[in-house]
């Protein structure tokens, strides 16, 4: 985090030793929620609550996925997201985009 208490993405970009492919699925959830507390300018969602129902735009999901790609070293497209935009399902998308590169 920023001094402001944004979500430092250059400190997570920069040290892919924090968040490895064996990186817990607790923390992949943990730092999803980040990115969507910092863009949505809120805290009150759960890990099953819809994006868009919470505020979110196609801006704010273009710019989401884009931090999170580089985060994560993935490559989530908008339409693997088509049965709802949820941290859990992101969180699922990019283990399994995380594992198929070890393998």
């Amino acid at each position: 985090m920023t001094a402001n208490g944004k979500l430092d993405i250059d400190a997570y970009v920069h040290q892919p030793q924090q968040h490895s492919p064996t990186s817990s699925e607790a923390s992949v959830h943990e730092l999803v929620r980040n990115v969507w507390a910092q863009l949505l300018k809120s805290e009150s969602f759960t890990n099953d609550d819809e994006f868009f129902d919470q505020g979110g735009t196609s801006f704010t999901l273009i710019k989401m996925l884009q931090t999170i790609n580089l985060i994560f070293d993935t490559h989530v497209r908008p339409d693997a997201l088509s049965e709802g935009i949820t941290v859990s399902r992101l969180a699922g998308l990019i283990h399994k985009q995380r594992q198929s590169k070890t393998a």
